[in-house]
């Protein structure tokens, strides 16, 4: 059988040119590959970092947060107080005139910190834990019976003390230790759980 000759589009006879193999692969097909790769790439690591972080954090907020209040308390020649409920914490100030401790609720950094809606904390002195109040009862029944448990002084001294940051329904969290010289430290209960 004769195949009728056929110009190209150029007017060129291709008749007398050999067919040529394709040898490797088109930008369309490399395209599509590295595509497929990158969203194979992109959910291995939304599952790899899935792991909850929101504990760390917080340890981390309040570590820093009582850093700060030490200075402070150092710099002005105050006692500051720390009081924490079972998904909050808030710091306070000794007022010497009256004797009383004044929340620091004015202040942005030393105001009353929340929690998410599925964490919580545990509280630890002198290794007792402490069972912690749901929310702060004075500030709607009006008792002036307000101390903190924890006591920031002024001469760099700190009630001692541990507090677990971790997800509802865990046992396992981030534990920040507090010495009475102000030292911080801040552990993982899964990574000591391996050791």
């Amino acid at each position: 059988m004769i195949r009728p000759t056929l110009p190209s589009a150029m007017g060129i006879n291709t008749d007398h040119m050999p067919y040529r193999h394709q040898k490797g692969f088109s930008l369309l097909e490399i395209l599509v590959v590295v595509v497929i790769i990158g969203i194979m790439v992109s959910i291995a690591a939304i599952n790899i970092n899935t792991a909850d972080t929101r504990p760390e954090k917080n340890a981390q907020r309040l570590s820093a947060l009582v850093e700060l209040a030490a200075d402070e308390a150092m710099i002005h020649g105050q006692e500051m107080g720390l009081r924490f409920y079972r998904a909050s914490y808030e710091f306070s100030v000794l007022d010497p005139g009256q004797g009383i401790w004044v929340r620091m609720d004015d202040d942005d950094m030393f105001r009353l910190r929340g929690l998410e809606n599925d964490l919580a904390l545990d509280l630890f002195i002198e290794d007792r834990e402490i069972v912690l109040a749901d929310s702060d009862l004075r500030r709607t029944d009006g008792d002036d019976t307000y101390e903190p448990q924890i006591y920031i002084l002024s001469s760099g001294e700190i009630t001692p003390f541990n507090v677990r940051f971790r997800s509802d329904f865990e046992t396992d969290g981030y534990l920040l230790s507090v010495s009475v010289d102000g030292t911080r430290t801040i552990t993982s209960d899964a990574s000591s759980d391996d050791s």
